[in-house]
This record gives structure tokens, C-alpha cells and sequence, in this order.
């Protein structure tokens, strides 16, 4: 599975993106877990917020990191692929 590392952004703003925050930080688990090819890392500190994905799965999509409270936002990855 390519691991994919996602851009760090400001908190977004009401309406502009689905934004997924996990109510307890404790819960490290991914947000989203599928079969597809890639799993997505956050791009401060490269805990994993989505594994099993394909790119068109998260469009749109701005996760808050349950480690290091950042926001990661899917709509342009990095390119760089990280094994």
C-alpha cells in the first residue's frame, strides 16, 4: 500500500469542506479504513488517517489529526509516495 502524506492547512472554514474530527483524541484508529490502494498520512506527523483508499474517495475532505491536532486537507496531496 502507497502511503501518501497530505497537506497541512489552517482549520478550514464552515461549508468548505467535510472536516473529520475524532470526539476523543485517544482514538487513534484511522477515519477511514477501505481496500484500495493508498493510505493517506497526516503531513505534520504521518500518523495515518486513511488506509485502503483510492484518491477520488477523498475529495474534499479535511481530517483533524487525533496526535498532533493539525489539519490535513485531501484535495491535493503531495505527490511524493512514501512506501
Amino acid at each position: 500500500m502507497k502511503k501518501i502524506k497530505l497537506k497541512i492547512v489552517p482549520e478550514p472554514q464552515d461549508g468548505k469542506v467535510t472536516v473529520f474530527v475524532k470526539p476523543n483524541n485517544d482514538d487513534k484508529r484511522p477515519f477511514v479504513v477501505g481496500s484500495g490502494s493508498y493510505k493517506f498520512a497526516c503531513g505534520f506527523c504521518d500518523h495515518i488517517l486513511a488506509r485502503g483508499v483510492e484518491f477520488k474517495q477523498v475529495q474534499n475532505l479535511a481530517f483533524k489529526c487525533p496526535r498532533c491536532s493539525k489539519y490535513n486537507i485531501s484535495n491535493n496531496p503531495t505527490p511524493r509516495e512514501h512506501s
